[in-house]
């Protein structure tokens, strides 16, 4: 299963670590140990502020500011640097408050790889923890170095650093997590990065970076490889607990070579071996082979990410011109490193023999022994081979499975008649829009013909107020499905390249409102290997709606699958029969849907399955918010994570789960504002909308005495799980049920939450949710 890393998860390791756990997407932050201590509090060896910091004016500005922009406007090196830097708000006002308390700084070097191979940064202040080197930062609280800070009375600041870094001392043992020598010997002509952070958690986030050469010399080295920006693509805003670290630039002037912690064997806290390895975890070989990946005491093997890892330009990108990219983004395939790739193939030794701590370690590198990285993009840079010793080609499949199934379009040409009582005829057609959408015969293309790799249905499911598919003779609420391959009832259709399939089920007598046609399904791709057609290709769904009373009404628009497919890159189902279209998952996710025909039953009578429950909702409104918000005690939100059983009868436990971002951000998700109780969801009943069922009744295949909970109670307790905000939803007054039939929920007092939720209310969901 998925478990995704949270940038708003904060977990403890050893003494004085936090550590940020984040998936999905992007690099992530992380505080060492020499890093720590708490955010804005804590007593130290701090040089006394001047009197504006300390000021009830200044701290009260800085509490009421929703932004801070921190500037640094020269750096100069005589012995212990001197920095000048500005703090202003949004509005470009100067920020007088700040203490030693409130701020942390640090300084690094660029140092060039050996023998000409990647260059990485090294910090100067660093500390010995439990046997281990690790980087750090000036920070006033006990136990780490402090210099004098300086407050100009405007906004203005300088702060001389405690640390004199032309004779920085280097804690034994003084090496990196292989053991070789560290050097943070003071060279002037390298490029340097002051890095300032705001740490009180009590203000807006803030960092200041500042690249510059000590000799005078422009900087013409620099290491840019991943955005900050790219990370909060999924993560939202990557943060440390409480310490306000947002950059990735900072970051990395800790998470570099030279920090690590010790054991058997030593954890490197290298940002590029640290990340790739924490998206990665459950996949990586070592946690394949029964080993684990570690950071202290916390265990991450079973971190996965939400898309494809071999998707390097999800993260890394050095496009010119590009909204995200870095001047180094393209480093990936153009520098590679033992570091970086070893940290996925870390079943790979590039010395003599394997390391006796690593027993994962079973392939001797093809190139034979590498005592460094200068060599490495002889081989493996982009455009030094064709074959998969290229980093691109090795790393593409992602792209070319997605440029296969874009040779696909499904079209539903025409649904009729319509009316109720109705069997349909579907038009259709399967085209390449690559091809002036030229038509793909089903009955002989090798894309459809390749047995059980290749699918293709048509759907018809009812009505768009909200699906239920009563009286389609499907159980659990599921629509028509008509299988268009080795159908013979599927025929030519009037028109050359379209096909035509009558529905073997009649349109409800009773039946008013607007069916949805849909397609769905995968042909078989060759992009593994040419000729062998055996890859699914995730082909986007398509829906078409047509009136079966009255005109065609359509089904509200709730979720912006562009902000699905940021993290999730494509939304695919498993099997990649459906795709990328959250208008067709409704029409089967809908309030009568369980998922009670997958799990475990005697002689027809289901017996329970892993959680316990006898079904569970797949209604599309509890589904996702449950399944993303985890289960609390594992890194989620809920009282208790949810299982769902899946087509194949295997259950697939979501507790684990962790959302990436920011859960309670509403807006992340949701198109403007559906996630507010406005419009339909003022009074959902009355519009149309279906409670939840919860126990399907003596039945299958009619929902009349199914259970069900009331729609804003469902939507809300699919996250506020616990009992009581159930009770608080079932109060008299609230109206929520959490067991009545569509019936009785019809006929009792409707759901009066937007009385004090609804937008603009003393608790609107908007505002309670933190949505900006």
């Amino acid at each position: 299963m998925n478990k995704h890393l949270s940038s708003h998860q904060w977990i403890d390791l050893h003494p004085g670590w936090d550590l940020l756990r984040g998936l999905s997407v992007g690099l992530l932050a992380f505080a060492l140990a020499g890093c720590g201590g708490g955010s804005g509090g804590g007593a130290g060896s701090a040089g006394a502020p001047a009197g504006p910091a300390a000021s009830a004016t200044g701290v009260a500005a800085l509490t009421a500011s929703t932004a801070l922009t921190m500037s640094i406007t020269g750096v100069s090196i005589s012995s212990p640097p001197v920095v000048n830097f500005t703090v202003t708000n949004q509005a470009g006002v100067g920020m007088v408050g700040l203490g030693a308390a409130d701020l942390r700084f640090n300084i690094a070097k660029l140092a060039p790889g050996s023998n000409g191979g990647p260059s990485s940064w090294q910090n100067y202040i660093n500390r010995a923890v439990g046997g281990a080197v690790q980087g750090s930062q000036e920070l006033s609280a006990a136990g780490f170095a402090f210099g004098t800070l300086v407050n100009n009375g405007n906004g203005g600041y300088i702060y001389t650093f405690a640390t004199d870094i032309k004779s920085a001392p280097c804690p034994a043992p003084c090496t990196d997590a292989d053991g070789k020598a560290l050097d943070i010997s003071y060279q002037p002509g390298l490029t340097h990065r002051v890095t300032i952070q705001q740490a009180n958690s009590a203000y807006p986030p803030a960092s200041g970076v500042y690249d510059f050469v000590p000799d005078g010399s422009g900087v013409a080295t620099k290491r840019d490889i991943v955005a900050t920006a790219k990370c909060n693509e999924c993560h939202g805003e990557v943060m440390m607990s409480g310490t306000n670290r947002v950059d990735t630039r900072l970051c990395v002037t800790c998470h570099n070579p030279g920090s690590w912690i010790a054991g058997t064997p030593n954890t490197p806290l290298d940002f590029k071996v640290q990340s790739h390895k924490l998206h990665n975890g459950a996949n990586l070989p070592s946690v394949k082979a029964g080993g684990s990946y570690k950071i202290g005491t916390r265990d991450f093997s079973k971190a996965t990410f939400v898309q494809d890892i071999r998707n390097c330009t999800k993260c890394h990108d050095g496009t010119p011109g590009a909204a995200n990219a870095t001047a180094q983004g393209d480093n990936w395939k153009m520098q590679p490193s033992i570091q970086a790739c070893g940290s996925c193939h870390d079943d790979v030794y590039f010395s003599a023999k394997p390391d006796p701590a690593k027993p994962y370690q079973k392939k001797a590198h093809p190139g034979g022994v590498m005592t460094d990285s200068s060599a490495c993009a002889l081989c493996h840079a982009a455009g030094k081979f064709t074959d998969k010793k290229d980093i691109v080609v090795a790393h593409n499949f992602p792209a070319r499975l997605k440029a296969a199934a874009a040779k696909f379009k499904y079209n539903i040409i025409s649904v009729t008649p319509t009316t109720a009582g109705a069997k349909p005829v579907v038009t259709f057609s399967v085209t390449d829009p690559t091809n002036a959408d030229a038509p793909y015969d089903i009955k002989t293309a090798a894309a459809f013909t390749a047995g059980a790799n290749s699918t293709l249905t048509v759907k018809l499911g009812w009505s768009t107020s909200d699906f239920g598919n009563d009286s389609s003779g499907q159980a659990f609420g599921q629509p028509v499905s008509i299988n268009l391959l080795g159908n013979a009832a599927v025929v030519a259709g009037a028109t050359p390249g379209t096909y035509a399939v009558t529905s073997t089920v009649a349109i409800p007598a009773t039946q008013t409102g607007t069916l949805r046609a849909l397609m769905d399904g995968h042909p078989a791709g060759d992009v593994t290997t040419a000729g062998t057609f055996t890859d699914p290709l995730a082909v986007k769904s398509i829906f078409k709606d047509f009136a079966i009373s009255g005109t065609v009404a359509a089904r509200r628009l709730v979720v912006d699958i562009a902000k699905c497919n940021v993290c999730h890159g494509v939304v695919s189902m498993p099997g990649k029969d459906r795709n990328d279209e959250p208008q067709v998952c409704a029409v089967c996710h809908n309030p009568n849907a369980t998922d009670a025909g997958q799990r475990p039953a005697t002689a027809g009578v289901l017996t329970g399955g892993a959680d316990g429950k006898l079904e569970q909702s797949i209604d599309y409104k509890i589904m996702s918010h449950a399944i993303h918000a985890g289960e609390a005690g594992k890194g989620g939100f809920r009282t208790k994570g949810i299982t769902i059983y899946r087509s194949d009868g295997t259950p697939h436990d979501f507790s684990s789960v962790v959302f990436s971002g920011k859960l309670n951000d509403c807006a992340m998700c949701h198109t403007g504002t559906s996630y507010q109780l406005t419009g339909v969801w003022a009074a959902p009943t009355a519009n149309g909308i279906l409670g939840t069922t919860i126990s399907t009744g003596g039945s299958t295949t009619s929902s009349a005495d199914n259970l069900r909970i009331t729609p804003i109670a469902a939507v809300c307790s699919s996250c506020h799980d616990g009992a009581l905000a159930k009770t608080h939803m079932q109060d008299a007054f609230n109206g929520g049920n959490f067991s009545a039939t569509q019936a009785a929920i019809n006929s009792a007092a409707p759901e009066n939450c937007s009385f004090c939720h609804g937008p603009g209310k003393a608790f609107d969901v908007q505002v309670m949710h933190g949505v900006k």
